[in-house]
């Protein structure tokens, strides 16, 4: 029941239950529509933020990276060079290589060749060439390019086709 008017005790003192009084706790609706307490079966508990607290960071920066790679360059080196000096009275050939030597490290990147077929460039603008000019053999890019070769001289041709390597000398 609401408290008479006039009344000095406020409507939430009168709800709480007293020390010495049992009752129920009554819960806000925010309270009961919360799933904060239920349970989350995608997550792992046994999950922590950093695996290592000294390394705290999940990203380096270049000079970081930098450092580690010479390290590791280094350590690579000392061991072949232990190995060498191990095996020097014996007849095993080692071979010398560059510094970065075969393994993979930031310094010596090598590309596999690429299975995809080289892209074609418009002579004159840069773009992707869609298309070549059967007499000139200059790649173009659209129609209005094509407009612009149909107007070059002789020698303008050849300066184009020399700059991509296929000059032809024309006595």
């Amino acid at each position: 029941m609401a408290p008479p008017r006039g009344s000095t005790k406020s409507r939430s003192a009168q709800d709480t239950p007293q020390s010495g009084t049992p009752g129920p706790a009554v819960q806000s609706p925010a309270e009961t529509l919360s799933y904060s307490g239920a349970p989350r079966p995608w997550k792992n508990p046994n999950f922590t933020k950093y695996q290592d607290s000294r390394n705290s960071r999940k990203n380096k920066n270049l000079k970081q990276i930098l450092t580690q790679e010479r390290e590791r360059a280094a350590a690579i080196r000392a061991e072949r060079e232990a190995k060498k000096n191990s095996t020097a009275g014996e007849d095993v050939v080692m071979e010398d290589q560059e510094d970065g030597g075969d393994w993979m490290c930031y310094h010596n990147y090598q590309a596999p060749p690429s299975l995809l077929p080289p892209k074609k460039y418009c002579d004159v603008t840069g773009l992707e060439a869609k298309y070549v000019d059967p007499k000139t053999q200059l790649r173009y890019h659209s129609v209005e390019i094509y407009e612009v070769i149909k107007g070059f001289h002789p020698h303008t041709i050849q300066s184009y086709l020399e700059l991509r390597g296929r000059g032809v000398v024309l006595r």
